[in-house]
């Protein structure tokens, strides 16, 4: 087995089983009985359980990202990227979302394994949307935002929403089978406020 191909099928296997069993209950052994690879193999790959634990993350937000790139023109006003990057965020995260709470909950408990799955795992997703959205050019009505507060904002109410339509919200679970929809809202609440739905000025 090629040694890309063996990692991949660890980092899979590794997903499932701290998924079903938790950090704790998670052991390489049947991590390596789950991948159909030895034990050895495992730690060829990875230091230690908490490293592989922080790759598998690292695996599932990489997939999420895609490949950074947007069919956006430079110079496109924000709000357009903004309802581009919440689309793709949504449409990619699906698929993962189930692994990727669970796993966030494991890495939650423990403080110092939180930082660092923040500086691995969180930060550079809110990195690439910093850029993409650096790229875009304000328009009137959004002239001056703080982007870096934006990229982050976008991270958070993503994972909330994911969060929430785990916790089995009816009407999350629904707007998620429809990005484009979910996207327009989550825009027009950001850039629009509730003051025209709300009949405010």
């Amino acid at each position: 087995m090629e040694t890309g191909n063996q990692r991949t099928k660890i980092l899979e296997a590794a997903a499932r089983v701290f998924r079903e069993r938790g950090f704790r209950g998670a052991t390489t052994k049947l991590i390596a009985w789950e991948s159909g690879v030895s034990e050895g193999a495992i730690y060829y790959h990875f230091a230690s359980k908490r490293e592989l634990l922080l790759c598998v993350l690292d695996h599932i937000m990489s997939d999420v990202r895609g490949d950074g790139s947007l069919p956006i023109d430079d110079g496109a006003p924000v709000r357009e990227v903004y309802k581009r990057l919440a689309k793709e965020r949504v449409s990619r995260a699906q698929p993962q979302i189930e692994t990727l709470l669970g796993l966030l909950s494991e890495v939650m408990g423990d403080r110092e394994l939180g930082r660092e799955a923040y500086a691995r795992v969180i930060a550079p997703s809110i990195a690439g949307a910093e850029f993409l959205l650096a790229g875009a050019t304000p328009d009137r009505e959004t002239e001056g935002p703080d982007l870096r507060l934006v990229a982050r904002i976008l991270t958070a109410v993503g994972l909330g929403l994911d969060m929430l339509q785990q916790m089995g919200d009816e009407t999350v679970h629904e707007a998620l089978r429809d990005p484009e929809r979910l996207a327009e809202a989550m825009t027009c609440v950001f850039f629009d406020g509730l003051s025209r739905r709300l009949g405010g000025s």
